[in-house]
């Protein structure tokens, strides 16, 4: 059999998200850089067609390249370099499923301590832009941007979980949600203020079983009317929030995920005080592992530091 890095390659990628095959693209770009390759296709014939020895001395430069930081004009984090050598690793898998190899392409991971950043802008930031976007006429940018923002908010949804919507996923009060790692929508209830700002863009959207939020980029012309990206939303929100005054050091937390945050911290609190268990408050932020809340209880309200002073041997 003759060996393609062409078919290789799109079997790889058939069936992925466009955000998931966008970012495996760039680690192979930044691969084919790497061993100078005229394409990725060569860059993966070379990297598989020649053998498991010489695709493990590929492996093996090509991560002393990244954790040495030599030639690359900058010194990678370990997420990065262990990011780039999983997507090798499973194009090998792809390629030994397809019977082309019949041995395993292997790299040691770089070792690091994962850290999660829990902070986000706050409740209050988050009210803020909340009162900044009310103040405003209601064209549609602003309704939409309303509409993104009740749902990052009050359901601490996910921006891929956002622009993944159409508008025929609202429906009897619930929004249906394809949550990061499943395969099904299951169906979310949405508090009466969240569907209100939905109906109200919904109205202006005028459109039925197509994106519910696209973007309104009037520099792009290409861009206009098409499917919210993940990257337009945070630069949406960036700029809501420093129209609305925010300080840089909250401004900068107010993307995606620092909403989320703040969000799950909110109800983690609100739910503690109502008396739920930490596993119930979880239903809210839909983590995979109830235990992750715990980072945020502590994040939250520093308990660490609280009873470090409290058991303290004072003079």
């Amino acid at each position: 059999m003759i060996f393609s890095g062409d078919r290789v390659l799109r079997q790889f990628l058939l069936g992925k998200k466009p955000l998931t095959v966008g970012a495996y693209t760039k680690d192979l770009e930044d691969f084919r850089v790497h061993i100078k390759a005229p394409t990725i296709p060569a860059a993966i014939e070379r990297l598989f067609g020649n053998g498991h020895e010489k695709a493990q001395e590929l492996m093996a430069g090509y991560r002393a390249k990244m954790t040495s930081g030599k030639g690359l004009g900058r010194d990678l984090a370990p997420a990065s370099v262990n990011r780039r050598l999983s997507t090798l690793r499973s194009l090998g898998k792809q390629t030994r499923i397809m019977g082309l190899i019949p041995w395993v392409l292997d790299a040691k991971n770089e070792k690091h301590e994962p850290v999660r950043d829990s902070r986000g802008p706050g409740k209050e930031a988050v009210e803020q832009v909340f009162r900044h976007l009310w103040s405003l006429p209601a064209t549609a940018p602003v309704l939409r941007d309303l509409g993104i923002l009740h749902l990052l908010y009050d359901l601490a949804l996910r921006r891929g979980e956002i622009c993944g919507l159409d508008v025929g996923h609202v429906v009897d009060g619930t929004v249906m949600v394809k949550a990061k790692g499943k395969r099904t929508r299951q169906p979310l209830e949405i508090p009466p203020a969240t569907q209100e700002a939905l109906q109200a863009w919904i109205r202006v959207r005028r459109a039925r079983d197509q994106a519910l939020f696209i973007n309104f980029d009037t520099v792009h012309a290409s861009k206009t009317g098409k499917r919210l990206t993940g990257s337009a939303l945070a630069a949406m929100l960036k700029t809501r929030a420093t129209a609305a005054g925010l300080p840089p050091e909250l401004a900068k937390l107010f993307h995606p995920h620092g909403i989320r945050h703040t969000a799950i911290t909110e109800a983690l609190k609100a739910g503690v005080k109502a008396g739920h268990r930490i596993d119930e408050v979880a239903q809210f932020s839909r983590h995979a592992d109830p235990r992750t809340m715990f980072k945020y209880i502590d994040k939250e309200g520093n308990i660490q530091g609280k009873l470090s002073a409290a058991i303290a041997i004072k003079r």
